[in-house]
């Protein structure tokens, strides 16, 4: 397993297209975790400010994180938030994560959803506009 700093160096950007926009990147996919957790679906949506995410790096980022032996989905999502909030340093981001049984997964879901926001930054508008998760 990398340590942190290693961890959030395979988080690559590129140079944001049209930092005075304000407009919603949204990537989804899936992360197998260790047992007890197993499979997991991952949703980042964030705005970005000057950077924009790599979608090529997340697979070795995935990778890494799936790697790492978590005590619950909470720290999962608590740590892509932080890792994304340090890398990109988006205007808003948020981060879903959802695990269904996998012998009844039409029953039992347990998610976690996380949003943070840079201080001083809103777009109701646009914000208001997002499908709820």
């Amino acid at each position: 397993m990398l340590e942190l700093r290693e961890r959030r160096l395979l988080l690559t950007t590129i140079a944001n297209p049209s930092g005075r926009l304000d407009y919603v990147v949204s990537i989804e996919g899936s992360i197998s975790l260790p047992d007890p957790h197993g499979p997991v679906t991952l949703s980042l949506r964030y705005i970005p400010d000057r950077d924009v995410l790599n979608p090529e790096c997340l697979a070795p980022y995935y990778q890494e994180i799936a790697g790492a032996g978590w005590e619950s989905l909470e720290e999962v999502a608590v740590t892509l938030l932080d890792d994304i909030n340090n890398e990109v340093v988006p205007r808003w981001l948020s981060v879903a994560l959802i695990r269904r049984d996998r012998t009844t997964p039409e029953r039992e879901k347990h998610g976690v959803i996380l949003e943070d926001r840079q201080p001083r930054w809103d777009n109701p508008r646009l914000l208001n506009r997002l499908e709820r998760l």
